[in-house]
């Protein structure tokens, strides 16, 4: 159950929340632009990717930092603040690099390097989100749902592409894009409605100790 915060607002989430959901518009844009084919679809779809990558690292440090240390996702530990910030830093630095004529249009020679990024992405990611989790600073269960989020929009990554191609359509790329663009407009939608009503912990269970976490950090 939510219950209100000693502040009656959260500038944090409302903020954030508002840049999810045009991240998850531009997630959402960028395959439909490159489906179009062509020169000029995938430029297109270059330039959305980086201005998606642009918001996430401002979605990643202001979640990490918080405008005021009770808004941060992380409660500001280390791990996850390192994280997140890392995560928008990798994400900004991969998207100008797959943009430019060393990315995408230099051949094969360009899958170990991607290879790196993403497994870097993932690393960062899981990290991220079990942070979030295990901070509790998010209303309870929904603290769990980034990482969740995150699981099915990797499976769905690998299941819809497939299923699509079962009906003759090749678009390998839409499965993970749609499903997580919609899954991270939706939190944003909901982050904004919890900053709005100050939503959050209870203050004592805030303040209890988690020894999982405490132990870790």
């Amino acid at each position: 159950m939510m219950t209100p915060s000693t502040h009656s607002h959260r500038p944090t989430w409302i903020i954030g929340g508002a840049l999810l959901v045009v991240l998850g518009v531009l997630v959402g844009l960028s395959p439909s632009l490159r489906a179009n084919g062509g020169v000029d679809g995938e430029r297109a779809a270059l330039a959305v990717e980086v201005a998606a990558a642009c918001v996430g690292l401002l979605v990643c440090v202001l979640h990490a930092v918080g405008l005021r240390a009770a808004d941060s996702v992380v409660a500001r530990r280390w791990v996850g603040m390192v994280s997140l910030v890392a995560l928008g830093i990798v994400w900004v630095w991969y998207s100008l690099w797959w943009a430019s004529p060393s990315g995408y249009g230099a051949g094969p020679g360009v899958v170990g390097p991607q290879l790196l990024f993403f497994l870097s992405m993932s690393v960062l990611s899981i990290v991220a989100t079990v942070s979030i989790g295990r901070a509790r600073v998010l209303p309870r269960p929904w603290n769990w749902a980034p990482l969740a989020g995150l699981g099915i929009a990797a499976a769905s990554a690998i299941i819809v592409p497939n299923v699509l191609l079962m009906f003759g359509v090749f678009l390998p790329a839409v499965g993970g894009s749609v499903v997580a663009a919609a899954m991270i407009a939706a939190f944003g939608v909901a982050e904004v409605v919890w900053g709005v009503r100050g939503a959050g912990l209870d203050p004592a269970v805030a303040t209890t100790p988690d020894p999982v976490a405490s132990a870790a950090d």
